[in-house]
């Protein structure tokens, strides 16, 4: 068989089957004239053909020195962008020149291009072909972040959380200042920039790139100031390599963020772009979901409040109306009292007149009985007297 379990093997005699078949028949068969014309007349059909990018081995020892032909990147390509187009078909392989070498990792830097991954330089390709460094780990981490980001992270959730922190920082604001208009962009990277821009923008920093404007650390403490403003402060930076301490203090606590920088990185030289924009993605996830949080907390938290305030509120309520059910009780009470009092002083004064109207009218009876009594009295003394005169008158 041409093929392994684990692959493609390098075939030092037959490349397609159908050398397989003519070899196997000139030896056994030998009789029997063309074969493969027989077999096609039976419908059997040998099309496989092992090409040499089959045979290619595309292990990986060296970052630099295997990815000098653009071979592996190509195919790092294909495998991990599903958008990617085949790139296998347009490999020079084996790559002996520059110039195939060169074309190789052209058509890789080309698909990334058009992916909207990388947008590298003229020379890009030929930097990779003579085994430049910093160039190669720059795409690297560059293809890196674009794939983590893909795979992490929705473009409708940053452009939300950047019109929510645009608005928080008061956009609509007459001056400006600090976050001009700002139109979203397409690519990750620079979705990713904007993020920075408004965070450290609404505290005041101006953020450009991902080297220079990361070369203190300053923009990654405001980043982390912004969210989680009780662990760090704004206030209180500093120095780049006290900054950095800072931050990673806070990394340390909030964990979630990979351990990808060294103070070496960040203080004293320009950051590699492509390793920050791999560690601020990470940054990113981490912060707005800690933001995200926080938002969530503090909306319980004001619910909460608004439910302790409606049950004081109720209860202050309930202790209002049963003081005033109280006074109500006490000053009805007293009224009663007062109210009972002067009835019983209008009673009185009436059972007095009354007595006293009584009274006067026994008087009057009395009187006019004892007048009559004293006249009839009176009268019949008279009356003797005048017996007594008659009598002795005719005496």
């Amino acid at each position: 068989t041409l093929h392994t379990p684990a692959g493609a093997m390098q075939a030092k005699m037959y490349k397609s089957t159908r050398d397989v078949i003519v070899a196997f028949t000139s030896d056994l068969l030998s009789g029997e004239g063309d074969v493969l014309k027989h077999l096609s007349q039976l419908g059997c059909s040998f099309l496989h053909n092992q090409s040499a990018i089959d045979e290619y081995n595309f292990q990986v020892g060296n970052v630099v020195a295997d990815l000098k032909d653009g071979v592996v990147v190509s195919r790092l390509v294909e495998i991990l962008f599903s958008q990617a187009q085949p790139l296998m078909d347009k490999m020079r392989v084996p790559a002996v020149s520059r110039l195939q070498k060169v074309h190789n990792a052209g058509v890789a830097l080309t698909e990334l291009e058009r992916l909207g991954v990388h947008a590298g330089s003229k020379d890009e390709a030929k930097m990779i072909v003579d085994g430049h460094r910093d160039t190669v780990v720059s795409l690297l981490w560059t293809v890196a972040h674009a794939v983590q980001w893909r795979e992490r992270f929705q473009e409708d959730v940053i452009k939300e959380e950047i019109a929510r922190v645009r608005v928080q920082a008061g956009v609509a604001d007459e001056k400006k200042t600090l976050l001009p208009e700002m139109k979203m962009a397409v690519k990750p990277a620079d979705l990713l920039l904007q993020w920075c821009q408004s965070v450290c923008g609404s505290l005041g920093f101006e953020v450009e790139n991902f080297t220079r404007s990361f070369a203190d650390s300053r923009a990654l403490c405001l980043l982390a100031s912004y969210y989680l403003p009780e662990l760090l402060p704004s206030a209180s930076l500093g120095e780049a390599r006290e900054n950095f301490k800072a931050f990673s203090l806070v990394l340390d606590t909030i964990g979630g963020v990979p351990c990808m920088l060294q103070s070496s990185d960040v203080t004293n030289t320009t950051p590699d772009q492509g390793l920050m924009m791999s560690f601020v993605t990470h940054l990113c996830f981490r912060l707005i979901d800690l933001g995200k949080d926080s938002r969530a907390v503090r909306k319980i938290q004001r619910a909460w409040q608004g439910v302790l305030q409606y049950r004081r509120e109720a209860a202050s309520r309930a202790a209002s109306a049963l003081l005033q059910r109280v006074a109500r009780g006490f000053l009805g009470r007293h009224v009663a009292k007062v109210r009972l009092g002067a009835i019983v002083k209008l009673q009185a004064t009436a059972r007095m007149g009354a007595a006293v109207r009584g009274y006067k009218r026994e008087v009057k009876q009395i009187v006019k009985v004892q007048a009559a009594l004293k006249m009839f009295a009176a009268m019949a003394l008279l009356q003797n007297w005048l017996g007594v005169k008659r009598a002795l008158a005719m005496a």
